[in-house]
Formats: structure tokens, C-alpha cells, sequence
């Protein structure tokens, strides 16, 4: 249940990280495209990180 649940949160951030990508090549916003990176990965990581430690 436990990967389960992951890989729905890995997928729901997936659309923030490409979104991140699609800032840095295509609108060349270099600023916010790090700022939406940061905020995709800490947000995907930090809940799995939780889910497991307590388990």
C-alpha cells in the first residue's frame, strides 16, 4: 500500500516538474523554473520520506 500511495505522489508532482522544465527551456525564466523545481522535489520527497519512517 505503502508504494502504492508513492508512486500516486510521485505522479501528482510529476506535472510540477515538467512544468519546471518547460519554464527553463521554453519561457527561459531561470528563476522560476528553479523555484518550481525545488518546491516539485520537496514536495514529492518529503511525504515518502514520512510514510516510510512510519511504517
Amino acid at each position: 500500500m505503502l508504494y502504492l500511495l508513492s508512486l500516486f505522489i510521485i505522479g501528482s508532482n510529476y506535472y510540477t516538474l515538467t512544468y519546471g522544465i518547460y519554464l527553463w527551456k521554453s519561457e527561459n525564466n531561470k528563476l522560476g523554473s528553479i523555484g518550481t523545481i525545488i518546491i516539485a522535489v520537496i514536495a514529492t520527497v518529503a511525504p515518502i520520506l514520512v510514510l516510510f519512517i512510519k511504517k
